[in-house]
């Protein structure tokens, strides 16, 4: 370092100090190396000094905004900083950045966990993360609208605490899982954004091992009726479900069409099917009460006649099986069909605070509806409709045809010679009038 002595300027007074007006430098005295700068009608206070034998000037205020005593407080800080061996330049741009942050950090501090996930939804709209009317975004806000701003929503933003997300999954803990983890994802992101832009030092209360202990404890696992999707809302549930191109996707498509139970969907052989009289035989080895029914001739109605023959000649090419696993050709996991309806109803929960459940079935611990099955939906829903007093079924098709259409065992009237010849036209009728009934939302 090389500070040689500079020449001691006279010590000027406020009025000297305003009654100078030629463009340029010049020295005030009081503190060695502090000029007030003139460029036309702008003052500016300057610090100069030399350091490694290189002049430099610090610009650090504006007069009369900073007054000449104030100026030279300043320039006493730099000269000391000097004397130190520190740059007063560099001093001086990292105590900007300080008073910036801090001034950032106030800001923050009075704004809402609303308002910084919005800016947070902005930013990411702005960088191309989302596409304004992409799925993910309209999921993300539909998880903030009906679960996250409820709670935390208007609560300022460094205030929000793990009992807060705790008090949110509650709730959803026992039936929504998922649902769950996307809200965790969903928090701890806009936290982590927060902190990325210097907008706070706050970790996100996300830490699912600060969390587990303000959850409540799962229950063990009970045996239930299957929960089945209401009548009313059938329609709405099979045109989403159609819009679903996965094998599994049509393979529950195809169950609920023919109110076939899971494992027969899944196992369907193509060598079961005759398309010239429309039906679909199960033999009885495959039937629950095969031993007593026999065979469970299912009549085929027009949509899923068309559903079949639209995946044949792509699915004969890899497997026996109508549905065929991608993985292997061989049989659909019971899983992959209760996964379609989860992954549905969860999204539906998202976007509308109301998803897939059977209103009659509550869970004993959160007294939520719980999700519809595959097989309450396919089979429950079914018999529900076949009887359905609103929809005028229950004068339309007969309790007994209804039974047999589910192979459930029946008195021996109703089953025998009546069962192969009149009871085939009235259990064709009624699987037709199931199908477009479950297509009547389904724009074509």
């Amino acid at each position: 370092m090389d500070n040689p002595m500079p020449i001691i300027a006279e010590t000027l007074t406020d009025r000297q100090v305003r009654n100078l007006k030629k463009d340029g430098f010049h020295a005030v005295g009081g503190v060695i190396g502090l000029y007030l700068r003139i460029v036309g009608i702008n003052r500016y206070w300057v610090f100069r000094f030399k350091l490694n034998n290189k002049r430099r000037d610090l610009q650090f205020a504006k007069y009369p905004e900073k007054s000449l005593k104030e100026a030279r407080e300043r320039a006493l800080v730099f000269r000391n900083l000097l004397a130190q061996g520190i740059d007063p330049l560099e001093w001086n741009k990292n105590k900007i950045s300080e008073l910036q942050l801090q001034a950032e950090h106030n800001k923050i501090a009075s704004k809402t966990f609303r308002v910084l996930a919005n800016d947070f939804i902005e930013y990411q709209i702005s960088i191309g993360k989302f596409e304004e009317d992409s799925r993910e975004l309209r999921l993300l806000k539909g998880r903030l609208k009906n679960y996250i701003y409820p709670v935390i929503g208007n609560i300022l933003f460094e205030q929000v605490t793990h009992h807060h997300v705790a008090q949110i999954l509650t709730p959803l803990w026992f039936d929504h899982q998922e649902l769950c983890k996307k809200i965790r994802q969903n928090v701890g992101q806009i936290y982590k954004w927060a902190k990325a832009m210097q907008f706070t030092d706050m970790n996100a209360p996300t830490d699912f091992q600060v969390l587990e202990h303000l959850l409540p404890t799962k229950p063990k696992n009970q045996k239930r009726n299957h929960p089945m999707i209401p009548v009313k809302q059938i329609p709405e549930f099979v045109a989403d479900l159609h819009s679903r191109p996965s094998i599994s996707a049509k393979c529950l498509e195809f169950a609920i069409l023919t109110a076939s139970r899971s494992a027969n969907a899944r196992e369907a052989l193509w060598g079961e099917f005759d398309f010239v009289n429309n039906r679909w035989t199960i033999p009885a080895v495959k039937m629950k009460v095969g031993d007593v029914n026999g065979d469970h001739i299912v009549p085929l109605s027009q949509q899923v006649k068309e559903l079949l023959l639209g995946i044949r000649a792509e699915s004969e090419e890899v497997s026996p099986y109508v549905f065929a696993s991608p993985v292997g050709g061989g049989v659909l996991s019971d899983a992959s069909l209760k996964t379609v309806i989860q992954r549905m109803h969860s999204e539906r929960l998202q976007l509308m605070g109301k998803g897939y459940t059977d209103p009659k079935q509550l869970d004993k611990r959160t007294k939520l509806p719980r999700i519809a099955t595959p097989h309450g939906t396919a089979r429950a829903s079914f018999r529900t409709w076949a009887q359905d007093d609103e929809l005028g079924n229950d004068r339309r098709f007969s309790e007994k045809i209804a039974e047999l259409c589910l192979h459930h065992k029946i008195d021996d009237s109703y089953n025998g010679a009546y069962e192969r010849n009149e009871a085939m036209k009235s259990r064709t009728e009624m699987m037709q009038a199931w199908a477009d009934y479950c297509y009547s939302e389904i724009v074509k």
